[in-house]
């Protein structure tokens, strides 16, 4: 059995790596912000970005040449090294933090670009902070600085390497201008108008990285008067989501949002080694949800710059903890601060990198990849190699290249969680087998299919809280080729209830009452069996069954109706509760009301002009309704259509008196031209059903135009109004029906 080691691709040309580079063009990339968006060459782009701050091991960048600027020829050795792992990681934005505004920087940019084959977009970062700039209140002072970031823009403005210039980093933060922000943000807007100034109209944007301290506040309170600020940044580091950010700053701002920092660093300060030496890879989980949130909430955000490319040694230094500071950049220390984003508690300065960096005398130094670096290669470029971290809920597509190849996932599950792995064969001929192994090593679940196709764990429950291991490969370790590997938890079984709404009948004293019944559809979408209960109180309502199982996705309905004890109920209005109950769980207990209104049948209905009311099959007691007519009202109609055989009587009274009647078979209609104003009774007796309607108008028919109706049953008519035109001599009227 072989298992998969992680590789990392580069071109070799007489064992020295090769690396690609094209002379770039003479004319700067077009960079615009678009609403929300940044726009690169007219295309929205999202910032896969990473700080690129590649220290040597045993420099301290504040106190020695070059001053972290190893962007300069001088340095090339550096930036060869790295620029294709960057590449290949996929990387598109790194973002630049020392950087000598009199160097010449032509070829980093250059091979960065890479004549715009896989290009690396650079943001560019203008130092500025107590003591480089202490004043930034003076006339004079903000002239100079100013002046400075104008000629850094002025330097590489042409270059089509350039993305962004960024304005310092964490300006409003206490130890930098927190207590001068009002002149630190008229100074940054009028560092943008310069840089607009210095570009003309083809411009790059320009931002500026906040600290996550009062930071919505602050952004709200200043967003707009920096109508030259292209874009605001910041650096947010609350854990393993960005909480409320997306949402809070979408209120209040209306520029692009770029995460200039965020991530945590690779060690574990309570087990004293790395993360994904001794169990889960946080470092690459983190960073992997995070991504996920920037990429959900793209309508807000242009993208993301992880912290950070490689290792930093010389930051030891700013650790006030015991044992620190670490004044040393050749001691890879633990010193950092407390924090409760982190898993372990505690923040490593010196541990943050993506690569591992690896002493190697006076050559540059060796960059070995972490697993962060293989999660964010299949985030970015979705290549087949596959990160080892399954998440729940994700599917994973991946390749087993060559036979006898066995590839591991691993995930975190707390005991008793149960578990859904399934595995399908995408091409080649693979015969999918998978194994899933616990925190002790033991194996807990298996499935295996052949010839080729698809396999699944459907439900495996978990024994222990832990880390678990799945091993995928061919069944006879012969064959090759593509698959996909999904993983998720099993939920419980939930009780889903539709409709959601209750169920409303009426009707007179002694009954019918409609509607008569209300259907409910009870569903489990969860993935184990449930047990339910349907219960209700009141002895008039009749529930057609009230206990069973459902396995999962199964689904039943349940009718509710009114029974004939209604039918012994006072006028009044009566209520009820059905409540379904999930017996094995309770995910997903709901209730419905039912309301039933028993009306006196010697109390008149209200029939308003312009409505209708329903009549019922059994007309004994005569059904009253009340129809108000105001003054000025030019005709009443009344009319009857039937959905069932019925002969019945129409009474219309005024006062007591009886005004006009209907004694029929067929629909009925009343017409009282001229009605004085005032309260007019219906009785309506008889047997049958159908709608009872009251009408200052008929529905009116206009020429040579077609109006649709509706007929409910054999011999039914409709009723309708038009009105000739004086002179007309012929008159037409054509009927098309359907199901008559």
């Amino acid at each position: 059995m072989r298992i998969r080691n992680r590789k990392l691709t580069l071109p070799l040309l007489g064992g020295i790596l090769f690396l690609v580079v094209l002379t770039a063009d003479l004319w700067a990339t077009t960079v615009e912000r678009n609403g929300r968006q940044i726009l690169v060459d007219g295309a929205p782009f999202t910032i896969k970005g990473v700080v690129y701050s590649p220290v040597p091991i045993g420099i301290d960048p504040e106190t020695t040449p070059p001053y972290g600027d190893y962007f300069t020829s001088d340095h090339s050795a550096i930036y060869d090294r790295d620029l294709p792992l960057l590449r290949q990681m996929g990387v598109n934005t790194i973002r630049i933090m020392g950087w000598n505004n009199e160097a010449d920087h032509s070829d980093f940019l250059d091979k960065a670009y890479n004549g715009g084959i896989d290009p690396i977009y650079v943001i560019v970062t203008f130092w500025m902070g107590p003591p480089l700039y202490t004043d930034i209140s003076t006339p004079s002072a903000r002239i100079k600085i100013k002046s400075d970031f104008r000629a850094m823009v002025a330097a590489h403005k042409n270059h089509p390497a350039i993305l962004m210039w960024s304005i310092g980093n964490e300006l409003n933060a206490p130890w930098m201008y927190g207590d001068r922000l009002d002149d630190l943000f008229r100074l940054i807007n009028e560092m943008a108008d310069e840089a607009h100034q210095e570009e003309g109209t083809n411009y790059h944007p320009v931002i500026t990285p906040l600290v996550d301290s009062d930071l919505i506040n602050t952004i709200s309170v200043y967003d707009a008067s920096m109508n030259f600020l292209d874009a605001w940044g910041v650096n947010v580091y609350r854990g393993q989501s960005f909480g409320t950010l997306f949402d809070e700053y979408q209120a209040v701002s209306s520029k692009p949002l770029v995460i200039l920092e965020f991530g945590i660093d690779a060690y574990d300060n309570q087990h004293n080694d790395e993360y994904e030496n001794i169990g889960l890879p946080y470092q690459a989980i983190y960073v992997h949800d995070l991504w996920k949130e920037i990429e959900a909430n793209r309508d807000v955000c242009s993208g993301g710059v992880i912290m950070a490319y490689s290792d930093e040694w010389w930051k030891g230094k700013f650790s006030t903890d015991t044992g620190c500071p670490d004044n040393d950049p050749s001691f890879h220390s633990k010193c950092g601060y407390a924090t409760a984003a982190h898993p372990d508690g505690y923040a490593n300065e010196e541990w943050w990198g993506i690569m591992r960096s690896l002493d190697n005398g006076d050559a540059p130094d060796i960059m070995e990849p972490r697993e962060i670096y293989y999660t964010l290669q299949y985030l970015w470029r979705g290549i087949a190699e596959c990160p080892s971290y399954i998440f729940f809920g994700e599917t994973l597509t991946c390749t087993i290249d060559t036979p006898g190849e066995m590839d591991t996932y691993i995930f975190t599950a707390d005991a008793n969680d149960r578990v859904m792995i399934a595995m399908a064969v995408t091409s080649g001929g693979l015969d999918p087998q998978i194994r899933l192994y616990g925190p002790d090593g033991k194996i807990v679940c298996s499935a295996s299919y052949w010839p080729g196709g698809s396999t699944e764990i459907y439900d495996c429950s978990l024994p222990s809280a832990g880390t678990y291991t799945l091993l995928v490969n061919d069944d006879g370790d012969t064959e090759t080729g593509d698959y996909t590997i999904y993983l998720r938890l099993a939920t419980p079984g939930v009780l889903e209830v539709t409709p959601a709404e209750g169920f409303v009948s009426s009707g007179f004293m002694y009954g019918p009452f409609a509607p008569g019944s209300k259907t409910y559809t009870i569903r489990n979408t969860g993935d184990e069996p449930l047990d339910w209960m349907v219960s209700n109180m009141q002895n008039w309502i009749t529930l057609s069954a009230t206990a069973g199982t459902l396995t999962a996705g199964a689904s039943r309905t349940i009718t509710v109706s009114i029974n004939t004890n209604a039918n012994s109920l006072s006028p009044g209005i009566y209520n009820d509760t059905i409540t379904f109950t999930n017996v094995t769980n309770g995910m997903g207990n709901t209730t419905r009301s039912v309301e039933l209104t028993v009306r006196d049948p010697n109390q008149a209905i209200l029939l308003p002009l312009g409505t209708s009311q329903a009549i019922y099959a059994q007309i004994a007691p005569p059904l009253l309704f009340e129809t108000l007519i105001p003054d000025g009202v030019s005709d009443f109609f009344l009319f009857v259509q039937k959905n069932t055989a019925w002969s019945g009587t129409l009474e219309i009274y005024k006062e007591g008196n009886l005004v006009k009647s209907a004694t029929t078979w067929d629909d009925s209609l009343v017409h009282i031209p001229s009605p004085a104003a005032g309260s007019y009774i219906t009785k309506v007796s008889g047997s049958g059903s159908g709608v009872i309607r009251a009408l200052s108008a008929l529905p009116e028919l206009t020429l040579g135009e077609w109006t649709v109706g509706t007929i409910y049953r054999s011999y039914g008519s409709a009723w309708y109004q038009l009105y000739v035109p004086e002179g007309q001599s012929l008159l037409s009227v054509a009927v098309e029906t359907i199901g008559l």
